[in-house]
């Protein structure tokens, strides 16, 4: 009896006390680090970051957060997860499962529940929601206003994302309430993904086997940033996900509701759909029981015709012309041939169909519908995830969270693979534990080299995105708190950001100024050239940007040039912006683009 209570005790325990360090991490890092800095310990700082050259102490909180307290403080986190899935919830059911995972987001991501948006979602989906929200949701209005591309609104226009978003602004005007709601909203998606997919693991696998893959997935670094953000990833993969949950469990109806409100979040879904016909397409063939039933084919068919529809919307009515940007036959090659996992993919499959041609040598009664028959749910998973293959090869501009869509269903094939050959199940327990802690330690980009450009695409591979959008709050509090009587002279998603005051980063009303970039809609001026402005009372904001070699040698140092003067630099780890007075290099790159644009008019003429 003694040692029962011993058993039942020790777990409890472990998970506490990785929880408390956790907990004492997040909360007594900086000064951890601030006691190193004020005692000049800085070969210890210098050599736990790989830096060669002292910083000041904004910079070694953000970057010692980024290469060991932030992957420490998620490895423990997700290490008393594995112990609190591993020992109570072994066979809890789906609902159970979502609400300890949901507790684990909120335990864990405490910090970001009040976070602005981040990135392109700024000047993305929130542009539109925010038009729609001035505008008393016009859409009509919305649909003859310029594209994103000419500085235009129009960015999705068939998503009922922006509508959302809009709907939240006028029912939650308190900017932190319409965060924290926000948050909490795609804390829940992400936990509903997670048991899902912990779900549609569990019709192939052991419970177990799905048990430590839901945790591999919630362990990502991908989607450990995702689950942060205020933007259509979440949203999309959880229809996506849903979808495909029903279509395993060949309940066509909700699968086709389901792929239909995932295009109607976010286009690239349309993939899904198409996954829907493909397979209902199948099961009409070959299924035992679903053969040759009309209510087999009819709901891919509405899975089809919805997906026609909505590329006849895309091509012809959102892009006149029947052209869209950065779309074309294999215009994502580029892209895509750089990265590991379309290779891992395009291997799989073949031995995928490598198994169905063997087991078809082996036996002669061994047909086609057997094999679809017990491998059926890893058929869909390759049809998915081919079907993202195939639109992304096909469809430049491939950044670092549109993997996500995609990353449940590759997952889900390497599991699949290595089952294959792991035929003991402890060994396979033990690799999926230790892809659980490796990636828990990469949780912050590890081993891949920090980025130092201003692309938020770029930053939100990885928690690594926090110290961008920390020192991008910084600098919104800076600009509100002693600049805000001025005008502010920002480039694209900063100057969203500065402009939206409904969205977090500000609270006042702002005079925002656009560089770099066109902008065609109300709240948002255009630079259109030093002197339309008081240059005493305008501030430039700039961040790390990169020039071309050749523009470099014409322009010289950029956004800052050598005349401008420096107000203000703020930075948190390797991530800063400048806030200066000036603007004579960005002066000297507007009339060059202006020269280069007219130049290439006349040669069109």
């Amino acid at each position: 009896m003694q040692k029962s209570r011993s058993q039942e005790i020790t777990p409890v325990l472990i998970v506490f006390v990785l929880l408390s360090c956790f907990y004492l991490l997040r909360l007594c890092h900086p000064f951890i680090t601030q006691f190193l800095y004020s005692s000049e310990q800085f070969t210890i700082l210098n050599k736990l970051i790989g830096a060669y050259v002292n910083s000041g102490l904004d910079f070694y909180i953000g970057r010692m957060e980024d290469v060991f307290w932030g992957p420490l403080s998620i490895f423990l986190a997700n290490i008393a997860l594995l112990v609190a899935v591993l020992k109570y919830y072994r066979d809890r059911n789906a609902k159970k499962f979502f609400f300890l995972i949901l507790a684990y987001l909120l335990l864990t991501k405490f910090e970001v529940i009040f976070y602005p948006p981040y990135g392109d979602s700024v000047s993305g989906p929130f542009a539109e929601g925010m038009w729609l929200y001035n505008n008393s949701f016009d859409y009509a209005g919305l649909a003859e206003q310029p594209n994103f591309l000419a500085g235009g609104p129009k960015v999705y226009l068939f998503s009922i994302y922006p509508t959302y978003l809009a709907l939240m602004m006028k029912f939650i005007p308190n900017a932190k309430a319409f965060l924290f709601f926000n948050h909490f909203i795609v804390f829940v998606l992400s936990a509903a993904i997670i048991a899902l997919f912990r779900e549609i693991i569990r019709r192939v696998y052991p419970q177990v086997i799905a048990n430590l893959s839901a945790v591999l997935l919630l362990s990502l670094p991908l989607f450990q940033s995702q689950s942060e953000q205020i933007n259509m990833e979440m949203p999309v993969l959880f229809f996506s996900t849903a979808a495909i949950y029903y279509l395993s469990n060949k309940q066509l109806f909700q699968s086709v509701i389901l792929a239909i409100l995932a295009v109607l979040t976010k286009g690239v879904a349309i993939v899904f759909c198409l996954s829907v016909f493909m397979v209902c397409l199948i099961l009409f063939l070959f299924d035992r029981e679903l053969r040759l039933k009309f209510r087999t084919i009819i709901w891919g068919i509405v899975a089809l015709i919805f997906s026609i529809f909505f590329w006849y919307c895309s091509f012809f009515i959102l892009n006149k012309g029947g052209k869209a940007a950065m779309v074309g036959l294999w215009a994502g090659w580029e892209e895509m041939r750089k990265s590991l996992p379309i290779y891992l993919y395009t291997l799989s499959l073949f031995y995928f169909v490598g198994m169905a041609i063997f087991n078809k040598l082996k036996s002669r009664s061994y047909d086609l519908a057997t094999f679809i028959e017990s491998n059926y749910v890893a058929l869909i998973m390759f049809i998915s995830a081919g079907g993202w293959f195939v639109l992304y090869l096909n469809s430049a501009g491939l950044q670092n969270r549109y993997w996500l869509l995609v990353l449940p269903f590759l997952l889900f094939i390497f599991v699949y693979i290595g089952m294959s050959f792991l035929k003991l199940l402890n060994i396979a327990k033990i690799v999926l534990i230790l892809l659980i802690g490796m990636y828990s330690l990469g949780s912050y980009g590890f081993p891949k080299a920090p980025h130092l450009q201003n692309a938020h695409s770029a930053q939100e591979r990885s928690l690594e995105y926090r110290n961008d959008l920390r020192m991008n709050m910084k600098l919104a509090k800076e600009i509100e708190e002693n600049y805000f009587d001025y005008i502010i002279s920002a480039p694209l998603t900063f100057a969203q950001a500065l402009a939206f005051n409904k969205i977090g980063y500000v609270s006042k009303k702002l005079d925002v100024m656009i560089y770099q970039f066109p902008c065609q809609y109300e709240g948002i001026r255009n630079f259109t050239g030093l002197k339309d402005i008081d240059r005493n009372k305008t501030l430039w904001v700039s961040f790390n940007t990169n020039l071309s070699p050749k523009m470099s040698k014409i322009v010289g140092d950029y956004p800052v040039g050598k005349n401008d003067i420096v107000l203000k630099r703020i930075e948190v780890g390797n991530r800063f912006g400048t806030l200066f007075l000036g603007g004579e290099a960005i002066e000297k790159v507007r009339l060059i683009n202006m020269l280069i644009l007219k130049q290439m008019l006349s040669r069109n003429n």
